[in-house]
């Protein structure tokens, strides 16, 4: 399995999708996991409304993660974010 790496600069959804899969065309042997990352640097937190939106740019991954923290300041928000991303990619 490989991951993404972080990048120093933020980046939009759809350029963190084309740097990973231009990184895992290297290795198409492993199965890939895409690290979702907020899209700006002055941002802490993963926009949900424009993911999920954009939820088909993910469909070329295997496994898509976010980080814990990224997805809101509090249990509720975070369990909300995941309950939205899962409902659009279903």
């Amino acid at each position: 399995l490989l991951v993404n790496f972080d990048y120093q600069e933020a980046y939009p959804l759809k350029k963190q999708v084309q740097f990973a899969q231009k990184n895992f065309e290297k290795f198409p042997e492993f199965a890939s996991d895409f690290l979702c990352k907020p899209v700006s640097n002055n941002k802490f937190f993963i926009d949900v409304d424009n993911l999920t939106k954009s939820i088909d740019l993910l469909s070329s991954f295997d496994v898509v993660g976010f980080t814990e923290k990224e997805l809101g300041n509090s249990i509720f928000d975070r369990g909300t974010s995941i309950y939205r991303i899962r409902k659009a990619l279903m």
